[in-house]
């Protein structure tokens, strides 16, 4: 299985830094928030300070890990090990959409 997506959970300013990273550098990716937040990012983009000048990124958002469209292609990302979902909650989700046991490939913070 290869991976299609990186799906990054926490939508802070680590978060949606990452998120912006990996649009900048053309890699599909999905950043899950809630609240006002994910919602300012989704309509208005973020805007992200670099070396290089500030950049207005649009990001692919989606508000609670309930309206992720997740499958067997993503890789999951815990940025805030404070975030109310967490990287089992995904796998388990991932592991029903793709109807296998199998565990699902995830990275996390510290």
């Amino acid at each position: 299985m290869s991976i299609r997506r990186a799906v990054i959970i926490g939508a802070g300013a680590v978060g949606a830094g990452t998120a912006a990273q990996l649009a900048l550098h053309g890699i599909d990716h999905l950043l899950i928030g809630r609240g006002q937040q994910i919602r300012h990012i989704a309509e208005h983009g973020l805007r992200y300070r670099r070396p290089d000048g500030e950049h207005l990124v649009r990001l692919n958002t989606a508000e609670g890990i309930g309206a992720a469209e997740l499958d067997a292609g993503d890789l999951a990302g815990s940025i805030d090990r404070r975030n109310v979902w967490t990287l089992q909650s995904i796998a388990r989700r991932r592991r029903a959409l793709a109807g296998t046991a199998r565990p699902a490939p995830s990275v996390g913070a510290g």
